[in-house]
């Protein structure tokens, strides 16, 4: 799978968390079984502002320009409270990932017990890829995360593509359909991670290119961008796990709880 374009940022007067985003409120409940992930469309109110990335690009066109990790650290603590209008707002906006990453945990972790429905088919599909990591990784995310012509369903797609790619580096011989829990959390940490950079990036990632004095520059100044989002996650995912495996129920509550806490330490730098 390809890699979505930057965009330059949504014009002003469209809602700030898309229509199509599911309701935070709504994706912490059971997910639902995989072949019916058509998470409800919620009405949002709220307009975007004009230039509401104004601060964002600012900053993280001096860090292109200079490679000061200060200005990529504010540029970051702009893009999730001005940008979204504030914290809570930026939470929102992430509620398809929440969604998503609850169904591919509660999946993944419990398809080893799978003995009908829809995860016992995944199941069946996942045997006839005789262990091929290409294989099982596209079936799985077309399974999760079909196609739907969103920018949104394909950069979580990519997200999804970015963890198993990770997952398989860390462990050439795992088995997908006895996944331990240390593998799925590893996999949710790695796509959540990925999620949040690719926002950024998709929002704001042209002001780099840009900048930047040439593309070897802007492509080593997005890898930065993309190294300090991962810090922050992997971080974070052990303290507000605290180990635990997560029923069907609690891990979406756990999900929101995590991505909370990093948008709010991603706020601590606007200073």
């Amino acid at each position: 799978m390809g890699t979505s374009a930057s965009s330059k940022g949504s014009p002003s007067g469209t809602p700030l968390v898309p229509p199509w985003v599911p309701d935070i409120q709504k994706t912490i409940k059971k997910p639902p079984e995989p072949a019916s992930i058509n998470p409800e469309i919620t009405t949002q109110s709220s307009k975007a502002p004009a230039r509401r990335f104004q601060s964002t690009r600012r900053q993280l066109g001096n860090f292109a320009t200079t490679g000061n990790k200060v200005n990529l650290k504010k540029g970051i603590a702009q893009y999730v409270t001005s940008g979204h209008g504030n914290k809570r707002n930026t939470l929102s906006r992430f509620g398809g990932t929440i969604h998503t990453g609850a169904v591919l945990y509660d999946t993944l972790l419990l398809l080893p017990q799978a003995v009908s429905g829809p995860k016992k088919e995944l199941r069946e599909k996942l045997e006839q890829a005789n262990g091929n990591h290409h294989e099982i990784a596209i079936t799985i995310i077309d399974e999760l995360r079909p196609i739907d012509g969103s920018q949104d369903a394909e950069a979580m797609r990519t997200s999804m593509d970015t963890a198993f790619v990770e997952l398989f580096k860390q462990n050439e011989n795992f088995d997908i359909l006895n996944m331990q829990a240390n593998d799925v959390n590893f996999l949710l940490e790695c796509f959540l991670s990925e999620e949040i950079y690719r926002r950024i990036e998709l929002d704001v990632g042209s002001v780099i290119r840009e900048k930047a004095s040439n593309a070897l520059t802007a492509s080593e100044r997005i890898r930065e961008i993309k190294e300090f989002v991962y810090e922050i996650v992997r971080s974070e995912y052990p303290k507000q796990s605290k180990g635990r495996i997560f029923s069907s129920k609690e891990i979406g509550h756990f999900i929101k709880k995590l991505m909370k806490s990093c948008i709010d330490i991603f706020a601590e730098y606007t200073v």
